[in-house]
């Protein structure tokens, strides 16, 4: 068991995402409440951002948090100073964190032209542009964006959590889908889920390459491998005390 209060940290972090996703279903439960008694809709945006710190927010603050690395030294530009193998792993998270940042952005901008009146009743069914290739666009950008940052900082322990970040975002989707869009749209979105991916594109499978193949380098990595280095942190040998391991993070950042 691992003596590194920093492993605790992520992994509580990871896990808040799973009862985060619950509360979607209490949301989009509560509007329909409302919706049935024929009260009017209330501004929601500040609820929604609050549910969207444990299914995401958070999960671009860990990377950047005190944990042991894969590289020279316990610093977030590691990866840029430890060798040849590291500065592709480093350069190959910054391309995936960039390409996932812009398309989230262009999620965030499509998909609220659609839902600014209320979250839970879009107006119209989107099945154009990046829509046309993937259902949930916003979901797969935020996996990239994520593991993108993780591997540019030599996160390992983000990394080892990425595991728990695939079902809460299907959790989120599942959700929306079940609670949302079927019951809006009905027949028109079960023929839309016949015809388009959830998750799977051309850009999503060269993403999905580009990570495995970053994983494949940090397992020669010189100064120890993933394995090497996270039985290191993980046998409570590079335990740093919660002072000194946010004294070093202020440093770092």
């Amino acid at each position: 068991m691992s003596s590194d209060v920093w492993f605790w940290v992520q992994l509580a972090c990871a896990a808040s995402g799973f009862p985060g996703a619950l509360m979607y279903l209490i949301y989009f439960r509560y509007r329909e409440r409302r919706r049935r008694k024929g009260l009017p809709p209330k501004n929601m945006i500040p609820v929604l951002h609050l549910l969207g710190i444990p299914t995401g927010h958070i999960w671009l603050v860990m990377p950047w948090l005190p944990q042991v690395r894969s590289g020279s030294s316990e610093t977030v530009w590691t990866m840029f100073s430890s060798g040849s193998n590291a500065m592709m792993v480093g350069m190959i998270g910054v391309l995936l964190a960039l390409a996932g940042g812009y398309y989230c952005f262009r999620f965030v901008r499509t998909n609220f032209a659609v839902t600014m009146q209320d979250y839970s009743i879009p107006t119209e069914l989107l099945r154009t542009g990046i829509y046309g290739q993937l259902r949930h666009p916003g979901v797969v950008a935020m996996f990239f964006l994520i593991s993108g940052l993780c591997l540019a900082t030599g996160a390992l322990y983000t990394l080892l959590m990425l595991p728990l970040l695939v079902p809460m975002l299907w959790m989120t989707t599942y959700i929306e889908e079940s609670e949302v869009l079927l019951p809006r749209f009905g027949d028109a979105y079960r023929e839309y889920m016949d015809a388009v991916s959830g998750f799977w594109c051309r850009q999503a499978s060269v993403g999905l390459a580009l990570f495995v193949f970053a994983i494949g380098l940090l397992g020669f990595n010189e100064y120890g491998g993933i394995v090497g280095r996270l039985s290191h942190g993980l046998g409570g040998t590079v335990n740093l005390s919660y002072g000194k391991a946010v004294s070093g993070w202020m440093c770092q950042l």
